[in-house]
């Protein structure tokens, strides 16, 4: 039985308020958790699927980096986005 993906909700230090949802790279590749967290980012973000991109990012000491910040220790993660 696969673990249950816990998320993250991160915001954006700009002017902007732009919220990214994170959750751990390797606890949603079970299908069940890729569907919770797709159904999850749907509910959060009040959108379709085709308003929601994916990438990959890391977090550094409670910070979300979307770029490799080259700093060992940098965890690998899921990042979902609302985008027009």
């Amino acid at each position: 039985m696969a673990k249950k993906a816990k998320f993250e909700i991160y915001e954006g230090f700009t002017k902007r308020k732009k919220k990214y949802i994170v959750a751990d790279y390797a606890a949603v590749r079970d299908k069940k958790a890729w569907h919770s967290f797709i159904e999850y980012s749907r509910k959060f973000f009040k959108c379709s699927l085709d308003h929601i991109t994916l990438q990959t990012g890391y977090v550094y000491e409670d910070e979300l980096y979307l770029e490799n910040p080259a700093i060992p220790g940098a965890r690998l993660v899921t990042v979902l986005t609302y985008v027009r």
